[in-house]
């Protein structure tokens, strides 16, 4: 590789981490707010996005909220499996969204394959701990030949949510523990 094709292709990833760095910050920042903030034009911008996009690196864009304005809580489940299963058959099973939705009535909110004590952690939205543990024993029902360990847990306090800072940490944290 010459040394111009060396400096473009530099140009392109330093481009690329600035746009997604921007995305990251703020996912509705205009295509032209992006390229100001970067030091490059909209079109460059528009075209890091739309190969991002392509090249399945960019999945999506989502909302950050409080669940509670919609009457819910966010639970995270952490999963054991039996160590003679074939673990990548059943990720692919469980992670089918006709799957998902079967159990949860809406997808999962955060899904993965762990490195640890644990296996598998999902988090999804319910309207209390009875609801939230009906979920999950659908799931478990279908799947218990496959589980050796499943925990349920309610998240108390959000302090940070897709890089976000939760903006009502302060009145979160006073009103959970009575300050």
């Amino acid at each position: 590789m010459n040394k111009n094709n060396q400096k473009n292709l530099k140009t392109e990833n330093s481009n690329e981490k600035a746009v997604i760095k921007a995305l990251l910050s703020n996912a509705r920042k205009s295509s032209i707010e992006i390229a100001k903030e970067a030091g490059i034009t909209r079109q460059t911008v528009s075209k890091i996005i739309n190969k991002l996009e392509k090249d399945g690196r960019l999945w999506g864009y989502a909302t950050v909220m409080q669940p509670e304005l919609l009457g819910n809580h966010f639970y995270l489940v952490l999963i054991k499996l039996k160590e003679e299963i074939n673990k990548g058959e059943l990720i692919k099973k469980i992670s089918n969204s006709n799957t998902i939705n079967k159990f949860t009535e809406e997808k999962f909110r955060y899904s993965a394959y762990l490195h640890g004590r644990f296996d598998l952690m999902s988090s999804f939205y319910a309207p209390n701990i009875i609801e939230a543990e009906k979920k999950i024993n659908k799931m478990y029902n279908s799947f218990r030949e496959n589980f050796s360990e499943l925990y349920i847990h309610q998240v108390l306090i959000t302090f940070r949510r897709m890089g976000i800072v939760n903006p009502n940490l302060t009145i979160d944290i006073n009103e959970h523990f009575n300050i």
